[in-house]
């Protein structure tokens, strides 16, 4: 698991009680839909637009919408997508330890990408 905080004790904690990375480690988003992406743009020119799908966290499926901000250049196509989300919403129980750690519900989910035409 990619978890690392600067205690091997409390990772090995989080990961038992927390998310339970061991048994789900990989997230999974299929992409449904896009919307509001302009019609027409200049190559190297910045757009927004959303990514619709569902994404699969902790074994748990949600219909969710990324903010995607996106330059295409030739035939490459990078940019950031970025949604807000709730750990509850995926049947996880923000985890707290002794009340010296407490995880907030919140989180985001930030995805810096590189596409290109093959």
């Amino acid at each position: 698991p990619s978890l690392a905080t600067d205690r091997e004790i409390r990772d090995d904690w989080i990961r038992d009680n927390g998310p339970n990375l061991n048994a789900y480690p990989v997230a999974e988003f299929a992409g449904t839909a896009i919307q509001n992406a302009p019609a027409s743009y200049d190559a190297g020119q910045e757009v927004t637009f959303q990514l619709v799908g569902d994404l699969t966290i902790h074994g748990v499926t949600k219909n969710v919408t990324f903010g995607v901000t996106a330059a295409l250049a030739g035939n490459t196509l990078t940019g950031v997508a970025e949604t807000n989300l709730k750990l509850t919403d995926f049947g996880i129980e923000p985890p707290s330890f002794a009340n010296t750690l407490t995880v907030a519900d919140d989180f985001m989910i930030h995805v810096e990408f590189t596409a290109r035409e093959e």
